[in-house]
């Protein structure tokens, strides 16, 4: 057991000083996991978790990365928490707090994954991009439909959470 959580915290660390590495290069300033590393990044250094879910085909989305992108502040406030980006119409299946969720078949609820579906809290109001705060305990703390302003990101990336 001992050894077992050494190579995860190995892991993690080598995973961690790759991403210092490609920031360093300029080549992306958001310091993000993957979901599949969230897991076990939460074993070892529990915080609160950023969940931006939006879909490759939204114009939103994609404005409201640039933002991310291109702020600096922004992106030193993401130290604080996990930022993990989901594609709503990820094909594959997904490990989130210990659970496997499934993509949806072919044409069953309009393609949405069901983390998406599950973290959004209601199908039917889902748009993009949809940002979700969790505490380190998974729990939802707030959930937020559209883009939102540098003044929103810094509350929210504070953990403030802000107003609508």
């Amino acid at each position: 057991m001992i050894q077992e959580i050494d190579i995860k915290t190995w892991i993690i660390t080598l995973t961690s000083l790759i991403t210092m590495i490609t920031t360093a290069k300029g080549q992306d300033i958001l310091p993000k996991i993957s979901l599949a590393q969230l897991d076990d990044s939460m074993l070892v250094k529990p915080q609160p978790i950023v969940v931006l879910i939006g879909s490759g085909r939204c114009g939103y989305c994609a404005m409201q990365r640039k933002l991310l992108e291109k702020d600096k502040q922004i992106a030193l406030l993401f130290k604080s928490v996990y930022f993990v980006e989901l594609n709503a119409e990820e094909d594959s299946p997904v490990y989130f707090n210990k659970r496997l969720y499934q993509p949806p078949l072919k044409g069953v609820s309009g393609g949405i994954h069901d983390l998406a579906v599950t973290l959004s809290g209601n199908q039917n109001q889902m748009s993009f991009p949809l940002w979700i705060l969790l505490d380190a305990n998974y729990r939802v703390l707030y959930r937020y439909n559209g883009l939102l302003r540098k003044n929103q990101l810094m509350s929210l990336l504070s953990l403030d959470v802000p107003e609508n």
